[in-house]
Protein backbone atom coordinates (compact mmCIF):
# COMPACT_ATOMS: atom_id res chain seq x y z
CA UNK A 1 0.00 0.00 0.00
CA UNK A 2 1.51 3.05 -0.85
CA UNK A 3 1.86 5.84 1.66
CA UNK A 4 0.28 9.46 0.99
CA UNK A 5 2.70 11.75 0.06
CA UNK A 6 2.15 16.18 1.31
CA UNK A 7 2.26 18.09 -1.54
CA UNK A 8 4.79 20.72 -0.60
CA UNK A 9 1.46 23.45 -0.79
CA UNK A 10 -0.71 21.04 1.89
CA UNK A 11 2.75 21.28 3.54
CA UNK A 12 2.76 24.72 3.72
CA UNK A 13 -0.68 25.38 4.69
CA UNK A 14 -0.91 22.34 7.31
CA UNK A 15 1.92 24.47 8.81
CA UNK A 16 0.13 27.43 9.58
CA UNK A 17 -2.56 28.27 12.52
CA UNK A 18 -5.66 29.65 12.22
CA UNK A 19 -5.32 33.16 13.65
CA UNK A 20 -6.45 33.31 17.47
CA UNK A 21 -7.05 29.69 16.68
CA UNK A 22 -4.01 28.37 19.21
CA UNK A 23 -3.64 25.91 17.97
CA UNK A 24 -2.30 24.22 13.86
CA UNK A 25 -4.74 23.65 11.77
CA UNK A 26 -5.33 23.83 7.74
CA UNK A 27 -5.00 27.45 6.55
CA UNK A 28 -6.52 28.27 3.32
CA UNK A 29 -5.65 31.09 0.91
CA UNK A 30 -9.00 32.59 2.08
CA UNK A 31 -7.42 32.84 5.81
CA UNK A 32 -4.74 35.30 4.62
CA UNK A 33 -6.58 38.16 4.70
CA UNK A 34 -7.53 37.70 8.27
CA UNK A 35 -3.97 36.53 9.38
CA UNK A 36 -2.49 39.40 8.30
CA UNK A 37 -5.02 41.66 10.22
CA UNK A 38 -4.35 40.21 13.46
CA UNK A 39 -0.52 40.44 12.65
CA UNK A 40 -1.60 44.34 12.57
CA UNK A 41 -3.73 44.41 15.88
CA UNK A 42 -1.81 42.63 18.05
CA UNK A 43 1.10 43.12 19.65
CA UNK A 44 4.17 41.44 22.04
CA UNK A 45 4.47 37.92 21.59
CA UNK A 46 1.00 37.14 20.25
CA UNK A 47 2.44 39.28 17.68
CA UNK A 48 5.48 37.37 16.72
CA UNK A 49 3.80 33.97 17.30
CA UNK A 50 1.31 34.59 14.69
CA UNK A 51 4.81 36.01 12.47
CA UNK A 52 6.37 33.16 13.50
CA UNK A 53 3.28 30.88 12.32
CA UNK A 54 3.59 32.70 9.07
CA UNK A 55 7.11 31.95 8.61
CA UNK A 56 7.07 27.94 9.39
CA UNK A 57 5.03 28.02 6.59
CA UNK A 58 7.07 30.11 4.32
CA UNK A 59 7.21 27.28 1.81
CA UNK A 60 4.04 28.60 0.51
CA UNK A 61 5.59 30.81 -1.85
CA UNK A 62 6.78 27.96 -3.50
CA UNK A 63 3.11 26.98 -4.49
CA UNK A 64 0.84 28.59 -7.12
CA UNK A 65 -0.23 30.45 -3.51
CA UNK A 66 2.52 33.15 -3.91
CA UNK A 67 0.92 35.89 -5.48
CA UNK A 68 -2.26 35.89 -2.91
CA UNK A 69 0.72 35.51 0.00
CA UNK A 70 2.92 38.82 -1.13
CA UNK A 71 -0.95 40.16 -1.64
CA UNK A 72 -1.98 39.74 1.78
CA UNK A 73 1.29 39.94 3.96
CA UNK A 74 4.30 42.23 2.01
CA UNK A 75 2.41 45.16 3.78
CA UNK A 76 2.14 44.46 6.71
CA UNK A 77 5.77 43.39 6.94
CA UNK A 78 6.49 46.33 5.48
CA UNK A 79 4.74 48.25 8.17
CA UNK A 80 6.34 46.19 11.07
CA UNK A 81 9.74 47.09 9.97
CA UNK A 82 8.62 50.64 9.62
CA UNK A 83 6.80 50.33 13.12
CA UNK A 84 8.56 48.31 15.28
CA UNK A 85 12.12 50.05 15.82
CA UNK A 86 14.99 48.18 15.49
CA UNK A 87 16.61 46.61 18.95
CA UNK A 88 19.62 45.78 20.64
CA UNK A 89 18.27 43.80 23.04
CA UNK A 90 16.81 39.96 22.71
CA UNK A 91 13.37 40.69 23.63
CA UNK A 92 9.93 40.07 21.61
CA UNK A 93 10.60 43.42 19.03
CA UNK A 94 13.58 42.21 17.78
CA UNK A 95 12.51 38.67 17.67
CA UNK A 96 9.43 39.90 15.23
CA UNK A 97 12.43 42.15 12.76
CA UNK A 98 14.07 39.13 12.58
CA UNK A 99 11.10 36.82 11.64
CA UNK A 100 9.79 39.55 8.57
CA UNK A 101 13.16 40.26 7.55
CA UNK A 102 13.98 36.17 7.45
CA UNK A 103 10.77 35.55 5.14
CA UNK A 104 11.50 38.58 3.01
CA UNK A 105 14.83 36.79 2.60
CA UNK A 106 13.39 33.32 1.72
CA UNK A 107 10.98 34.98 -1.19
CA UNK A 108 11.39 33.72 -4.55
CA UNK A 109 13.12 36.00 -7.03
CA UNK A 110 11.20 35.66 -9.97
CA UNK A 111 8.67 37.80 -11.95
CA UNK A 112 5.94 37.77 -9.00
CA UNK A 113 7.99 39.47 -7.04
CA UNK A 114 9.85 41.52 -9.38
CA UNK A 115 6.88 44.42 -9.22
CA UNK A 116 7.70 44.67 -5.51
CA UNK A 117 11.70 44.97 -5.83
CA UNK A 118 12.70 48.31 -4.88
CA UNK A 119 9.84 48.20 -2.07
CA UNK A 120 12.31 45.33 -0.80
CA UNK A 121 15.42 46.87 -0.95
CA UNK A 122 14.62 50.05 0.48
CA UNK A 123 13.16 48.28 3.48
CA UNK A 124 16.29 46.43 3.68
CA UNK A 125 18.21 48.94 3.23
CA UNK A 126 16.67 51.36 5.96
CA UNK A 127 16.95 48.25 8.05
CA UNK A 128 20.40 48.01 7.93
CA UNK A 129 21.74 51.03 8.76
CA UNK A 130 19.90 51.47 11.92
CA UNK A 131 19.72 47.22 13.50
CA UNK A 132 21.76 44.89 15.53
CA UNK A 133 24.37 42.26 13.74
CA UNK A 134 22.10 39.60 13.81
CA UNK A 135 19.85 41.08 11.89
CA UNK A 136 21.86 43.24 9.35
CA UNK A 137 23.07 39.99 8.24
CA UNK A 138 19.63 39.26 7.04
CA UNK A 139 19.55 42.34 5.16
CA UNK A 140 23.00 41.96 3.74
CA UNK A 141 21.33 38.62 1.53
CA UNK A 142 18.37 40.40 0.79
CA UNK A 143 20.40 43.11 -0.62
CA UNK A 144 22.70 40.62 -2.85
CA UNK A 145 20.31 38.50 -4.00
CA UNK A 146 17.69 41.39 -4.98
CA UNK A 147 20.72 43.00 -6.99
CA UNK A 148 21.95 39.76 -8.67
CA UNK A 149 18.36 38.80 -10.00
CA UNK A 150 16.56 42.20 -11.07
CA UNK A 151 19.68 43.98 -12.73
CA UNK A 152 19.59 46.61 -14.02
CA UNK A 153 15.86 47.95 -12.60
CA UNK A 154 18.17 48.56 -9.30
CA UNK A 155 21.28 51.05 -10.39
CA UNK A 156 19.93 53.85 -8.50
CA UNK A 157 19.59 52.29 -5.67
CA UNK A 158 23.32 51.39 -5.68
CA UNK A 159 24.75 54.41 -4.61
CA UNK A 160 22.80 54.49 -0.65
CA UNK A 161 24.28 51.04 -0.37
CA UNK A 162 28.35 52.24 -0.91
CA UNK A 163 27.59 55.46 1.78
CA UNK A 164 26.95 52.91 3.98
CA UNK A 165 29.57 50.75 3.40
CA UNK A 166 31.78 54.33 3.85
CA UNK A 167 30.18 54.60 6.95
CA UNK A 168 31.49 51.45 8.17
CA UNK A 169 34.97 51.67 7.19
CA UNK A 170 35.12 55.14 9.00
CA UNK A 171 33.84 53.32 12.25
CA UNK A 172 36.32 50.46 12.00
CA UNK A 173 39.08 52.01 13.87
CA UNK A 174 36.78 53.43 16.91
CA UNK A 175 35.83 49.89 16.80
CA UNK A 176 38.89 48.07 17.26
CA UNK A 177 40.52 50.55 19.94
CA UNK A 178 36.91 50.25 21.77
CA UNK A 179 36.95 46.71 21.85
CA UNK A 180 40.97 45.78 21.95
CA UNK A 181 41.88 48.96 23.60
CA UNK A 182 44.55 51.16 23.19
CA UNK A 183 48.42 50.78 24.02
CA UNK A 184 49.47 54.51 23.36
CA UNK A 185 46.44 56.09 25.31
CA UNK A 186 46.33 53.52 28.30
CA UNK A 187 42.82 52.50 27.22
CA UNK A 188 41.84 48.43 28.37
CA UNK A 189 40.06 46.04 26.40
CA UNK A 190 36.54 45.42 27.15
CA UNK A 191 35.99 43.27 29.50
CA UNK A 192 34.98 39.80 29.25
CA UNK A 193 31.42 40.30 30.97
CA UNK A 194 31.13 42.85 28.74
CA UNK A 195 31.63 41.86 25.66
CA UNK A 196 28.56 42.88 23.38
CA UNK A 197 26.41 40.08 21.88
CA UNK A 198 25.30 40.48 17.99
CA UNK A 199 21.68 41.36 18.93
CA UNK A 200 23.67 44.56 20.77
CA UNK A 201 26.00 45.23 18.07
CA UNK A 202 25.51 47.96 15.74
CA UNK A 203 25.38 47.32 12.24
CA UNK A 204 27.83 50.13 11.33
CA UNK A 205 30.25 48.99 14.66
CA UNK A 206 30.20 44.84 13.50
CA UNK A 207 33.37 42.96 11.90
CA UNK A 208 30.78 40.57 10.53
CA UNK A 209 28.62 43.27 8.87
CA UNK A 210 32.07 44.46 7.74
CA UNK A 211 32.98 41.21 6.38
CA UNK A 212 30.14 41.23 3.71
CA UNK A 213 29.91 44.34 2.43
CA UNK A 214 33.14 43.86 0.06
CA UNK A 215 31.77 40.80 -1.68
CA UNK A 216 28.18 42.91 -2.29
CA UNK A 217 30.35 46.06 -3.92
CA UNK A 218 32.15 43.39 -6.35
CA UNK A 219 28.88 42.41 -7.70
CA UNK A 220 27.66 46.01 -8.00
CA UNK A 221 30.51 46.66 -9.82
CA UNK A 222 30.30 43.65 -11.83
CA UNK A 223 26.56 44.85 -12.55
CA UNK A 224 27.22 48.14 -13.06
CA UNK A 225 30.90 49.23 -14.37
CA UNK A 226 30.15 52.57 -14.68
CA UNK A 227 29.64 53.24 -11.31
CA UNK A 228 33.40 51.88 -10.59
CA UNK A 229 35.17 55.62 -11.38
CA UNK A 230 32.71 58.10 -9.48
CA UNK A 231 33.41 56.04 -6.77
CA UNK A 232 36.60 54.11 -6.60
CA UNK A 233 37.82 57.59 -5.19
CA UNK A 234 35.59 57.50 -2.03
CA UNK A 235 36.07 53.81 -1.27
CA UNK A 236 39.93 53.14 -1.78
CA UNK A 237 41.19 55.24 0.77
CA UNK A 238 38.79 53.76 3.88
CA UNK A 239 39.81 50.75 2.46
CA UNK A 240 43.60 50.87 2.66
CA UNK A 241 42.92 52.40 6.07
CA UNK A 242 40.65 49.10 7.25
CA UNK A 243 43.57 46.96 6.32
CA UNK A 244 46.23 48.74 7.37
CA UNK A 245 44.82 48.55 10.99
CA UNK A 246 46.86 46.25 13.63
CA UNK A 247 44.59 45.84 16.85
CA UNK A 248 46.56 43.79 19.41
CA UNK A 249 49.52 41.24 18.45
CA UNK A 250 47.53 37.51 18.56
CA UNK A 251 49.84 36.45 21.36
CA UNK A 252 48.04 39.97 23.66
CA UNK A 253 44.68 38.62 22.68
CA UNK A 254 42.66 38.00 26.08
CA UNK A 255 40.43 34.88 25.34
CA UNK A 256 36.91 36.56 25.23
CA UNK A 257 38.41 38.32 22.67
CA UNK A 258 39.93 35.99 20.18
CA UNK A 259 36.05 35.39 18.23
CA UNK A 260 36.82 39.37 17.97
CA UNK A 261 40.26 39.13 16.55
CA UNK A 262 39.51 36.55 13.81
CA UNK A 263 36.40 38.68 12.72
CA UNK A 264 38.22 41.57 12.58
CA UNK A 265 41.15 39.82 10.77
CA UNK A 266 38.31 38.12 8.54
CA UNK A 267 36.85 41.55 7.29
CA UNK A 268 40.39 42.70 6.46
CA UNK A 269 41.44 40.05 4.34
CA UNK A 270 38.07 40.46 2.60
CA UNK A 271 38.92 43.62 1.82
CA UNK A 272 42.65 42.73 0.93
CA UNK A 273 40.68 40.40 -1.94
CA UNK A 274 38.77 43.33 -3.00
CA UNK A 275 41.20 45.46 -3.57
CA UNK A 276 43.12 43.12 -5.64
CA UNK A 277 39.96 42.62 -7.56
CA UNK A 278 40.49 46.52 -8.68
CA UNK A 279 44.19 45.53 -9.31
CA UNK A 280 42.53 43.90 -12.79
CA UNK A 281 41.62 47.22 -14.41
CA UNK A 282 41.96 50.10 -11.97
CA UNK A 283 45.96 50.19 -11.14
CA UNK A 284 46.00 53.68 -11.39
CA UNK A 285 43.52 53.95 -8.47
CA UNK A 286 45.67 51.47 -6.28
CA UNK A 287 49.03 52.95 -7.66
CA UNK A 288 49.08 55.57 -4.70
CA UNK A 289 48.14 52.79 -2.21
CA UNK A 290 50.64 50.42 -3.15
CA UNK A 291 53.30 50.53 -0.27
CA UNK A 292 50.46 50.58 2.07
CA UNK A 293 48.81 47.81 0.93
CA UNK A 294 52.02 45.62 0.67
CA UNK A 295 52.58 46.18 3.70
CA UNK A 296 49.33 45.29 5.45
CA UNK A 297 49.19 42.22 3.77
CA UNK A 298 52.59 41.45 5.40
CA UNK A 299 51.12 42.40 8.64
CA UNK A 300 48.07 40.00 8.19
CA UNK A 301 50.12 37.39 7.32
CA UNK A 302 52.08 37.61 10.42
CA UNK A 303 49.05 38.10 12.29
CA UNK A 304 46.05 36.45 10.62
CA UNK A 305 44.83 33.68 12.96
CA UNK A 306 44.98 29.77 11.82
CA UNK A 307 41.85 29.74 10.13
CA UNK A 308 42.21 27.58 6.51
CA UNK A 309 39.97 29.71 4.50
CA UNK A 310 40.72 32.82 5.40
CA UNK A 311 44.75 32.13 5.44
CA UNK A 312 43.80 30.69 2.18
CA UNK A 313 42.20 33.38 1.31
CA UNK A 314 44.67 36.23 1.92
CA UNK A 315 47.29 34.22 -0.11
CA UNK A 316 45.09 34.06 -3.10
CA UNK A 317 44.92 37.51 -2.97
CA UNK A 318 48.69 37.86 -2.20
CA UNK A 319 49.78 35.73 -5.15
CA UNK A 320 47.15 38.43 -7.45
CA UNK A 321 49.00 41.20 -5.92
CA UNK A 322 52.93 39.69 -6.55
CA UNK A 323 51.73 39.13 -10.24
CA UNK A 324 50.28 42.45 -11.09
Amino acid sequence: EREWQESPHQKALSGMAAPGSGRTTLLTTSHFPSHAKKLLETEGKERLQLATEVRDAIEIVHTSEYPKFLSAFLPVFQHLLESVPPQTADNAEHKLRNVVLEMLNRLPHNEILRPHDKLLLRLAMDALKAENEDNSLICLRIIFDLHRNFRPSLESEVTPFLHFVCEVYKGVNDTVRTMFGDESSGAAPIAADAVPSGVQTLSTNSFKVMTECPLIVMLLFQLYPRLIPPNIHMLLPLMVQTIGLRGPPPAAVPAHLRQAFGDMKGSQVKTVSFVTYLLRGYSDAIQPHQEAISLSIVELLKTCPDNVATRKELLVATRHVLSA
